[in-house]
C-alpha cells in the first residue's frame, strides 16, 4: 500500500491539495487499486481505478474507472476558498469507463477506451452579472468510445527536457444536449438536441537537439473533428478541444485557443544553469481552420477559413526541487486584453482526465 500527499501552491488562484492511495497485489495476475482526490478552488476531482494485468503470449490489462472533475474559471477572487461573485464559468463532468490495453513494444501502449458520461456546464454569457442572477446551464449526456496510441519517454511529468511523446487518438462521441437559459441569457426557452461526431487528435513533443547547456524542443498538436455547435457560443467553446501547450494555459479559459479543427506548433529553448535549474523560452503558433465566433444575440457561427491566427509565449525559470518544480513564469497570450500574466508556483499542476479526453 502506498499513500501520496502533495499539491501545488501558486500566486494565481489555482492552489490545491492532492491525496492518493494505491493498493497492489501480485499473484498470477496483478491487481492494482487506485484512488485520488484533488482539492482546491479552481480544480476539484475524485478518481478511482481497478487494474488487472494478464500475462501471457499477448499481455493485456483491463481497467474499470470512475471520475468526477470540476473546473471553476472564476475571476473575482484570489483567495483559496473565498469568492465575491458567482463563478463565471464552471465545467463539471462525471464518467464511468473501461480501459483495455496492450503494450506497443517496450515504451508504448495501445488502449481501447469506452465510457458513459454526464457533462454539466454553468456559465454567464455576459460579464455584467450579480449575485442575484442565475447562470445558464447546459448538460450533455452520452457515451464515447476511442482508440489511443501513446509512446512516452519524457524525463519529467512537467518541464521535461529529454525524450519524446507521441499520442494519437481517435474517438466517437454521441449524446443529448439540454440547455436551460439563466436570468442574463438572450434566450427565453429550453433547448434540446442530439449530437454525434468523430475526433482525431495527434500530439508530438520532442526534445531533439543539445548544444552544450542548450537544448531544443519541438511541439506540434493537430485536432480534426466534426463536432457540431451547441445552442450558444459559451456552451460550444466550453466543450470544444483546447490548445494548451504551457503549464498555465491549462488553468485558463482561453476562447481564442478553442476550436473544432486546428493545428498548433511550437519551439522550446532550454538553457541549463545547473543540473536542476533551467531557463525555458517557448513560443507557439495556433491556427484554427475556422474560429468559433458569436453573433450579437449569443448565437454561434464559424469565421472565414484561416482568417485568424494566435500566439502563445512563455519565459520560465524552473528549479527541480526534491518535492517538485519551483517555477517563475511570464506568459503571453494573443488576445484582446490582459495578454501578459505572471505566475509563481511550487508543485505539480496536474489533472485527472476529463470525460472526453
Amino acid at each position: 500500500m502506498r499513500v501520496d500527499v502533495g499539491g501545488n501552491f501558486s500566486t494565481r488562484p489555482i492552489s490545491e491539495l492532492y491525496l492518493g492511495l494505491d493498493y497492489n497485489m501480485l499473484g498470477r495476475q496483478s491487481l492494482s487499486l487506485n484512488g485520488n482526490a484533488y482539492i482546491g478552488k479552481f480544480y476539484n476531482s475524485i478518481q478511482t481505478k481497478a487494474r488487472i494485468d494478464f500475462p501471457g503470449q499477448l499481455d493485456f490489462f483491463t481497467e474499470p474507472y470512475f471520475a468526477i472533475n470540476r473546473y471553476d474559471y472564476f475571476k473575482s477572487s484570489t483567495a483559496f476558498y473565498e469568492d465575491i461573485k458567482p463563478s463565471y464559468l464552471v465545467y463539471n463532468d462525471l464518467v464511468y469507463g473501461l480501459n483495455i490495453g496492450i503494450p506497443a513494444r517496450n515504451k508504448g501502449k495501445v488502449i481501447l477506451n469506452g465510457g458513459i458520461f454526464n457533462i454539466k456546464n454553468e456559465y454567464y454569457q455576459t460579464r455584467d452579472f450579480s449575485v442575484k442572477d442565475t447562470a445558464d446551464e447546459t448538460t450533455f449526456n452520452g457515451f464515447t468510445i476511442g482508440l489511443n496510441f501513446d509512446r512516452n519517454t519524457l524525463n519529467r511529468k512537467m518541464y521535461a527536457s529529454k525524450g519524446t511523446l507521441l499520442n494519437i487518438k481517435i474517438r466517437y462521441i454521441e449524446g443529448d444536449e439540454d440547455t436551460r437559459p439563466g436570468s442574463t441569457s438572450p434566450l427565453d426557452q429550453n433547448y434540446a438536441a442530439y449530437h454525434r461526431w468523430w475526433q482525431l487528435k495527434m500530439v508530438y513533443d520532442n526534445y531533439f537537439k543539445s548544444f552544450g547547456p542548450v537544448k531544443l524542443g519541438f511541439y506540434s498538436e493537430m485536432n480534426f473533428s466534426g463536432q457540431p455547435f451547441f445552442k450558444n457560443y459559451t456552451a460550444t467553446t466550453l466543450l470544444a478541444p483546447a490548445f494548451e501547450p504551457t503549464q498555465e494555459s491549462k488553468t485558463l479559459f482561453l476562447e481564442n485557443f478553442r476550436s473544432h479543427n486546428y493545428i498548433g506548433i511550437g519551439l522550446k529553448n532550454i538553457f541549463t544553469i545547473k543540473s536542476n535549474i533551467e531557463v525555458r523560452l517557448e513560443g507557439y503558433a495556433y491556427q484554427p481552420f475556422q474560429e468559433i465566433t458569436s453573433t450579437s444575440n449569443g448565437e454561434v457561427k464559424y469565421s472565414d477559413a484561416f482568417s485568424t491566427r494566435y500566439y502563445i509565449a512563455s519565459l520560465a525559470t524552473v528549479y527541480q526541487s526534491p518535492l517538485g518544480p519551483v517555477a517563475l513564469n511570464l506568459n503571453y497570450y494573443d488576445r484582446k486584453q490582459n495578454s501578459f500574466t505572471f505566475m509563481f508556483h511550487f508543485g505539480y499542476i496536474l489533472f485527472n482526465k476529463k470525460a472526453l479526453d
